[in-house]
C-alpha cells in the first residue's frame, strides 16, 4: 500500500531496462512476521496499520512490470 501501484512499478521497470545485466526481478511483499518481536519487546509495531498486499495484487504488479513497454 506505499509503493504498490502502477505507477511505481512502471518507475521500476525503467530502472530495470537501463541495466541488461538483470535478468530477474522480484518483488516482496510487505509481511508482518516480524510484529511479535515487537509484542515480545513491548514496542509499538510502526507499520501494524499496513494491510499485507494479497496474491492478486501482486500477481497484477507482475503483469504490469512484464508488460510495460
Amino acid at each position: 500500500t506505499v509503493n504498490d501501484n502502477e505507477e511505481n512499478i512502471l518507475k521500476l521497470r525503467n530502472i530495470i531496462k537501463k541495466y541488461p545485466v538483470i535478468d530477474k526481478t522480484e518483488l516482496l511483499p510487505f509481511r508482518k512476521i516480524c510484529s511479535s518481536k515487537y509484542e515480545n519487546m513491548k514496542i509499538e509495531f510502526p507499520f501494524g496499520s499496513l494491510p499485507e498486499a494479497d496474491a492478486v495484487t501482486i500477481e497484477k504488479l507482475y503483469k504490469i512490470l512484464e508488460t510495460a513497454p
